[in-house]
């Protein structure tokens, strides 16, 4: 998935497998946004032999890129708190 569904599950902590066998026709069709590999850190997924890696790790308490992730987390979350519609409702009710 190249949305930004990334940043709402990265507040989990959990690990996130990517599945990017489409990427180059994605970024010479649509294009993408972000330096995605830059930031995005997860494992990349490529084919199903990859998939079925990442399960068999998860499974087994591996977590390959799980300092990346961290990493990542702290540089894009900036809160942690679960209070984030709270915000946006306190935003939006001092603007009207």
């Amino acid at each position: 998935d190249y949305s930004s569904i990334y940043f709402d599950y990265l507040h989990t902590g959990k690990p996130i497998g990517l599945i990017v066998d489409d990427i180059e026709e994605y970024r010479s069709n649509r294009g993408l946004a972000i330096p995605y590999e830059e930031m995005i850190k997860g494992v990349y997924i490529h084919n199903c032999s990859e998939l079925e890696n990442f399960i068999k790790d998860i499974g087994n308490n591996i977590d390959l890129k799980k300092e990346e992730r961290l990493q990542a987390q702290k540089d894009y979350c900036d809160f942690m708190d679960f209070k984030s519609t709270e915000r946006v409702v306190n935003f939006i009710l001092s603007k009207i």
